[in-house]
């Protein structure tokens, strides 16, 4: 038994100072600023939230993750899409399912893209002010896709923060209604930026 773990020893050591993006499994948690309009929709002004995720790497190049969030998409102003003036918020959680491709180590960081597909839960607290009546708008849930990439710099050997841009656009359109009617179907389309942190182990 001692000579085992004599035997043993180096090794570990060599595993537990594996760099950052050699180990298997990541925890993050990210800052998410939104910044909609990208599509021909203008109701939403700035969405921002808060997601959690966990990251497996099958090999040093290639991995897969799910994620849970939460978001506020404000509404507040006229609308060319919907007739009258909107206000409130929107309280979307978004449950996702992401593939990553390692694309480039820079030495000291790596440039990470990444695809996932989302479907975003809602709960609309939107208002919609037309001809003196307000009523209050209903939005289905959603099924986005994000294309981003990030770049991710190891602070410490199990520690990384990284920053990261993308695109968001609905695969499925959420449809919206007042009670009086159906309005245009809400597109959350966006630009966003993130800011993380990654704990790899």
């Amino acid at each position: 038994m001692v000579l085992s773990m004599v035997l043993n020893a180096p090794a570990q050591g060599r595993l537990n100072s594996r760099p950052v993006w050699m180990r298997t499994h990541e925890l993050t948690g990210d800052l998410v600023l939104h910044l909609p309009g990208g599509g021909d929709f203008d109701v939403f002004d700035v969405a921002y939230g808060a997601e959690l995720g966990y990251r497996y790497w099958f090999t040093d190049v290639l991995g897969a993750g799910i994620g849970l969030g939460i978001e506020n998409w404000s509404a507040d102003g006229g609308s060319r899409n919907w007739p009258g003036r909107v206000s409130g918020d929107m309280l979307m959680v978004p449950l996702s399912l992401s593939g990553y491709l390692r694309a480039v180590s820079l030495g000291w960081a790596e440039l990470i893209g990444y695809v996932a597909l989302e479907y975003g839960i809602v709960d609309s607290d939107v208002d919609l002010e037309s001809g003196g009546r307000v009523e209050k708008v209903d939005i289905d849930h959603t099924w986005d896709l994000r294309l981003g990439i990030e770049v991710s710099v190891p602070v410490t050997p199990d520690v990384s923060i990284s920053v990261g841009a993308g695109h968001q656009f609905p695969i499925v359109k959420s449809e919206a209604s007042v009670a009086s009617g159906p309005l245009m179907d809400a597109d959350l389309q966006s630009f966003f930026v993130s800011v993380g942190v990654q704990l790899a182990f």
